[in-house]
C-alpha cells in the first residue's frame, strides 16, 4: 500500500472519528483533561451495563501498580492474536483510580505516534480505559511522554473482578498492518488504584519502626 493511500485513509478515518466525537461533545467535555484515555465501553462487542462506568464517590488512591514497559512491540488492533498482553493481580474488587506515565515511544512511517496504545480492564474484558500516551502526535519517529491523570475525577474509573486480576492489551488504535508498527522503547507506567496494605504488611511496617528505634536507643546510649 503506498504512503498517500495509507495517509488519506487514516485522514478519512480521523474525520469521520471527530465528527461522531462532536455529538454529545458537551456531556464528555469534563473527560477532555485526560489525554490519550477513553471508555472502553464503546469498544466492547457485548452488552456492558452503564453503571459498571459511575463513578464509586472518588475512592481515594491508596495503593499502586507499576509496569515496565520497555521493548513491548505495538501491532494489531484491539483485540487481535498478536498483541502483547499482561497481567496483575492487584487485589479483588480493586477500582483502578488513575493512572502515571513516564514512556518513551517509537512509531515506525507511515504509522503514528498517536496510534500507539494500551488498554486497561478487568480480566473478563466488560470494563476499562484506552490510553494513547501520543495523543495529538501524528507523525512517526520518537517521543517523550509524561504525565498524569485522575479517572475518579474524569468518571473514568473502574474496579477489577473477584479475582483481581487487572489486564493490558498494547494495540494499535489504527492498524497500518506493519509488524510491528510501533514500540514502547523505554519507561513505565504506575496504575493508581484503593487498594489498603494487607494486615500482614501492617505487621512487617510495624517490625520495621520497632527496629529503626532500637537502633535510634543503642545510639543515644552510646
Amino acid at each position: 500500500m503506498s504512503r498517500t493511500s495509507t495517509s488519506l485513509r487514516k485522514l478519512a478515518f480521523s474525520t469521520l472519528f471527530l465528527a461522531a466525537m462532536s455529538v454529545g461533545a458537551s456531556a464528555y467535555a469534563a473527560k477532555a483533561a485526560a489525554p490519550g484515555s477513553e471508555s472502553l465501553q464503546s469498544a466492547l462487542q457485548r452488552p456492558v451495563s452503564a453503571s459498571m462506568f459511575e463513578s464509586l464517590g472518588g475512592p481515594v488512591a491508596l495503593g499502586s501498580q507499576f509496569v515496565n514497559v520497555a521493548g513491548i512491540l505495538s501491532q494489531g488492533g484491539f483485540g487481535d492474536p498478536d498483541t502483547t498482553v499482561l497481567t496483575f493481580n492487584v487485589g479483588a474488587n480493586v477500582q483502578i483510580t488513575g493512572l502515571s506515565w513516564d514512556v518513551d515511544l517509537e512509531a515506525y512511517d507511515p504509522s503514528w505516534l498517536s496510534e500507539i496504545r494500551v488498554t486497561l480492564s478487568n480480566n473478563a474484558v466488560t470494563t476499562g480505559v484506552h490510553f494513547r500516551p501520543g495523543v495529538g502526535n501524528n507523525a512517526a519517529g520518537v517521543g517523550h511522554f509524561s504525565g498524569t491523570s485522575d479517572y475518579v475525577a474524569l468518571g473514568l474509573d473502574f474496579a477489577v473482578d473477584g479475582d483481581g486480576i487487572l489486564r493490558l492489551e498494547f494495540n494499535e488504535s489504527f492498524n497500518d498492518d506493519l509488524q510491528p508498527d510501533g514500540k514502547w522503547v523505554a519507561g513505565h507506567l504506575t496504575v493508581l488504584t484503593n487498594a489498603v496494605p494487607e494486615p500482614s504488611t501492617y505487621g512487617l511496617m510495624a517490625l520495621g519502626l520497632i527496629a529503626v528505634g532500637g537502633v535510634v536507643r543503642r545510639r543515644n546510649s552510646v
